[in-house]
């Protein structure tokens, strides 16, 4: 297969992710256990114009459950650029927000809601945030290897890496997957306020 331009090799994936299970206590909320799948359908639905990357947050529900939102983002000029340099933008639209856990699609209220949340409950600075996933990750999943679900796992080297491969609807990673690289933390990549400063 034509290597992709985020690709990792799966020894660096392996690495990143043995030193990620290393200091698991010490940087990641247990709820996140769960893993994170994004299916080809809500990809579908994110795409907005065809030109957004996709960005998401950490939330917790009333009951302390683990939700992930995702929504369109785009990056003031230079949109495919690998220059982290200039300011990221989510795409604040109704329709265009979804829980990822239970592939539903949510209101912006609600993602403030949650968000807020996990905020005000979670104890890691490094996954207050979220992330900004490049599109180019997700059309080698979705449209260049046809598969109809992508898993988001995380790996460490200096920054929390999120990675992106094709999966089952259950999040089981296909035979040999292409793993993507590339998925940005905010911050400090995009704003720190981001999604609660509306």
């Amino acid at each position: 297969m034509t290597k992709i331009r985020n690709e990792v090799a799966a020894a660096t994936r392996t690495q990143w992710q043995a030193n990620f299970n290393a200091e698991k206590n010490n940087i990641y909320d247990s709820f996140q256990n769960k893993k994170i799948v994004l299916s080809k359908a809500t990809y579908e639905k994110l795409k907005f114009d065809f030109s957004c990357h996709i960005r998401i947050y950490f939330g917790l529900d009333a009951g302390g459950g683990a939700n992930v939102i995702a929504l369109p983002a785009y990056k003031l000029d230079e949109l495919d650029s690998e220059s982290m340099d200039r300011q990221w933008d989510n795409i604040y639209k109704e329709g265009y927000i979804f829980e990822l856990y239970a592939d539903k699609e949510i209101t912006i209220a609600q993602a403030k809601t949650l968000i807020t949340n996990w905020n005000t409950k979670s104890s890691d600075e490094l996954f207050i945030n979220g992330f900004i996933i490049p599109r180019s990750n997700l059309i080698d999943i979705f449209e260049n290897q046809n598969k109809d679900f992508a898993l988001l796992d995380f790996g460490l080297k200096k920054e929390i890496k999120l990675m992106t491969q094709a999966c089952s609807s259950t999040g089981t990673p296909e035979t040999n997957p292409v793993v993507g690289d590339f998925g940005y933390p905010c911050p400090p990549h995009c704003p720190k306020i981001g999604f609660l400063d509306l």
